[in-house]
């Protein structure tokens, strides 16, 4: 079982880096984020890839390599983001 215990006020926050070989996500919010859709398309084509959820703790940094046919292309980067009770898609470039 696992338990999620919140702080009173929660501010998420989820940072984005990425170069040739890989995206970083890192939680520098104080709750834990579910990243429960990642999707990397590549900028002007539909050549999309789904990549593996996950939860991210505060503190805690998730390094995805970029699949081989999606390297060195730009890319739209599509998360759907959970936190408590709250889902948004954020995405990043």
């Amino acid at each position: 079982m696992l338990v999620l215990v919140r702080p009173e006020t929660i501010s998420p926050k989820v940072d984005f880096d990425r170069d040739e070989n890989s995206m970083v996500f890192r939680n520098s919010g104080n709750t834990s984020v579910m990243l429960r859709e990642i999707e990397a398309c590549v900028a002007n084509n539909t050549t999309c890839e789904k990549l593996a959820a996950n939860r991210l703790y505060p503190g805690e940094v998730l390094d995805i390599k970029i699949p081989g046919k999606l390297q060195s292309s730009d890319l739209r980067i599509k998360t759907r983001q959970s936190v408590q009770f709250t889902e948004n898609i954020v995405e990043y470039q």
